[in-house]
């Protein structure tokens, strides 16, 4: 359930702010007040809200202070100005040190509905969906430039770092589903939603904790093929194509099932648990657990006998065997050379010259 903390030194005005929140929204809960600049900056860090409504001219630290001072130790915080004064000097400085709306008193029901909203990400214009949808275009085509990357980092925080989600699921069920994604957004920090193709896609903020966050948004998409990938360094193109290379998923299909799409003789040397579990959107221990029970072998040891496979098939195409161990993911020769002879009774090279002779 989203949370709010209200900044206003004026109790009637808390309370009328208050009021129109719970009227109007049954899902938002205060969960913090404050009166002064100082408190405000004390209590957002103490409690977290996902977001503020923050009066300007408060005692002691002013509201813009206090919102520059939140945002320095967290740029996500989503804060909404309150003011008395229509002054484009202030709304301007506001908005340059990186709020999310202005709002000004007496504040009216259906401007208090439109912030919270777009706030919390439960509505956003069709202006603002088709912004984030040329974003994320340019974000998964590798087309951002140079200036647009600046601002967006400068708007957000931090767009270098990452998660993108591919989801197969056709509209208008993708609609609800980016609607969902954006209604978490303060959750997860921020979240850009659109379309690439047939899926919907989304690119959200880092994580502290990506299984809490993926295993949420797997529950948001219930049975429909949701698929995950760690954007790295603005890499958002090779993140995008990982994610949406994840078939579609048959109505009734296993998660190993899917795991066994993603399990490539190429990839065999540089795939990992935690990558895998990140594409399929689960834990790490829950993919692992799945996969013990219904193949009834541990997945490292899985792995193992696909690369020693690998191998053999490279040995026989005349690969040298340091090259082979490569590119079975083993740096250390000698331990390849043992793995191998287990799982074939002999070394690489009698493989080889077994093969030959047979030839």
């Amino acid at each position: 359930m989203p949370t709010l903390m209200i900044v206003d030194d004026e109790a009637l005005s808390r309370f009328n702010l208050r009021t129109l929140i719970s009227r109007n929204f049954d899902d938002v809960t205060v969960v913090c007040e404050a009166e002064d600049g100082a408190e405000a900056v004390e209590r957002y860090f103490a409690h977290r809200p996902d977001g503020v409504i923050m009066d300007i001219r408060v005692p002691g630290m002013s509201g813009l202070a206090a919102s520059r001072q939140i945002l320095e130790g967290d740029p996500r915080a989503a804060i909404v100005i309150c003011s008395a004064y229509d002054n484009f000097s202030l709304v301007s400085q506001a908005l340059d040190i990186g709020v999310k709306g202005y709002l000004l008193k007496p504040v009216k029901k259906d401007e208090l509905a439109d912030k919270i909203c777009r706030l919390f990400g439960g509505t956003y214009s069709p202006i603002e969906a088709l912004a984030e949808q040329r974003i994320l275009e340019m974000m998964t085509s590798g087309s951002l430039a140079d200036p647009l990357r600046r601002d967006l980092n400068r708007y957000y925080g931090d767009i270098e770092h990452g998660l993108m989600i591919a989801v197969n699921v056709d509209e208008p069920a993708g609609e609800a589903y980016r609607r969902q994604i954006k209604r978490y957004a303060p959750r997860l920090g921020y979240a850009l939603t659109g379309r690439i193709g047939p899926m919907t896609a989304a690119f959200l903020s880092p994580m502290s904790d990506p299984d809490a966050l993926m295993e949420r948004l797997r529950k948001i998409a219930k049975d429909v093929t949701c698929a995950f990938a760690p954007v790295v360094s603005g890499d958002w193109a090779r993140a995008w194509a990982q994610a949406s290379a994840l078939p579609v998923r048959r109505r009734g299909a296993t998660l190993i099932d899917a795991l066994d799409t993603l399990i490539y003789d190429d990839k065999l040397g540089v795939l990992s648990l935690e990558t895998l579990a990140l594409q399929l959107g689960v834990s790490s221990q829950h993919l692992s657990t799945s996969f013990k029970e219904q193949r009834g072998i541990n997945f490292i040891d899985y792995i193992t006998l696909r690369r020693m496979e690998l191998a053999a098939r490279l040995i026989d195409s005349g690969i040298p065997t340091p090259d082979v161990a490569r590119r079975c993911g083993y740096s250390d020769i000698a331990y390849f050379k043992k793995l191998f002879r287990r799982a074939h009774g002999m070394s690489p090279h009698m493989y080889r010259e077994r093969t030959r002779w047979e030839g």
